[in-house]
């Protein structure tokens, strides 16, 4: 039996990527990952307005690039001027996944602002850029900052450029030379294991099913994980053990948060889409076995791709425990 919790957000639409170059980044996804088509957006007045830095109306601008990977939005983002949280994020951590958003169950825009503040995560920046949009501060306890977007179907406006030039608008999916086309899953590097467990559950996200010390050879690296699923997304947070290892390594030079985005194709198998990745000179920078490998991207887009088939998703063994704990069933009386 598993614990329920009292959830107020669904599933991820967005994924935020913060990078010093946007035009440098969408041509590497595009061209060398098989990731697009994108648009590309400047965030500036007159239609970028309201914007507020912890509740102060401060100006801000920013240039995102949006592209679809499956049911999942994928945004590049580069700070353009005012003290924004992308800044302060790339001048701290570098380039790298910053922040998702979601959608909130049920719920109005405007309630679940309130949900967050009430459960102790006040917002720290918002906006209003064909619709109202903000953050919260939760980048410290869950390694993520959490973003609400009032009307996510807002029509666009006509953007700055498309790239590859001619493609086809997001909407309509993945243009021809793609070779991934979905959104499969978000790994967390993170040493504070418990709190950050708890900071999700604060949040109504879990129940977790928590493994210590997996056994399979590369997750000798791992002293525990935990997963959850977010809609369609497995959400895994990870704390390192001592050995080295890609996880110890990110988390001695980050401090935690998003180590890989786990991706995969529905046109091809693992093999196929190593080849083709191979042949656009994507070196496979850690092997995991035959249903999943992590890819050298970092470079290129801040962040390491874990590819992997859809069926490596599922658990192959049972949790060592719950977070938060099942409730005892009742005994009969």
């Amino acid at each position: 039996m598993t614990p329920r919790l009292s959830a107020f957000l669904s599933d991820v639409t967005l994924l935020c990527l913060v990078t010093p170059d946007v035009g440098r980044a969408v041509k590497s996804c595009a061209d060398t990952l098989g990731i697009g088509p994108w648009e590309v957006h400047d965030f500036v007045p007159p239609l970028q307005k309201d914007t507020k830095i912890a509740g102060e109306a401060l100006p801000y601008t920013m240039r995102v690039a949006f592209a679809a990977l499956g049911g999942i939005a994928w945004a590049l983002l580069e700070p353009l001027s005012g003290p924004t949280i992308y800044a302060n994020f790339l001048k701290r951590r570098g380039a790298g996944v910053h922040h998702a958003a979601f959608a909130h169950a049920g719920r109005s825009y405007r309630e679940v602002i309130r949900e967050f503040e009430r459960r102790g995560f006040p917002m720290t920046q918002e906006g209003h850029w064909c619709t109202h949009y903000c953050y919260f501060a939760t980048g410290r306890p869950t390694h993520l900052t959490l973003e609400l977007i009032e009307s996510p179907g807002a029509v666009l406006p006509k953007p700055l450029y498309r790239y590859p030039n001619g493609a086809a608008d997001r909407s309509r999916g993945a243009s021809a030379g793609a070779i991934l086309d979905q959104t499969l899953s978000l790994g967390i590097v993170a040493a504070d294991f418990d709190a950050t467990l708890a900071a999700y559950a604060d949040l109504g996200i879990g129940p977790w099913a928590v493994f210590e010390r997996p056994g399979r050879a590369l997750e000798a690296a791992v002293a525990r994980r935990a997963s959850t699923s977010i809609g369609s997304l497995l959400w895994e947070v990870i704390e390192p053990s001592d050995r080295p290892s890609q996880f110890r390594e990110f988390l001695d030079r980050s401090g935690g948060g998003v180590q890989h985005v786990g991706v995969g194709s529905s046109k091809h198998n693992l093999e196929a889409c190593r080849e083709a990745l191979r042949e656009r000179g994507v070196a496979v920078a850690i092997e995991d076995g035959s249903r999943s490998c992590y890819l050298d991207t970092e470079a290129m887009i801040g962040t390491r791709l874990r590819l992997r088939a859809p069926a490596n998703l599922e658990r192959s063994v049972d949790p060592a425990r719950w977070y938060p704990a099942a409730p005892a069933p009742r005994k009969p009386s």
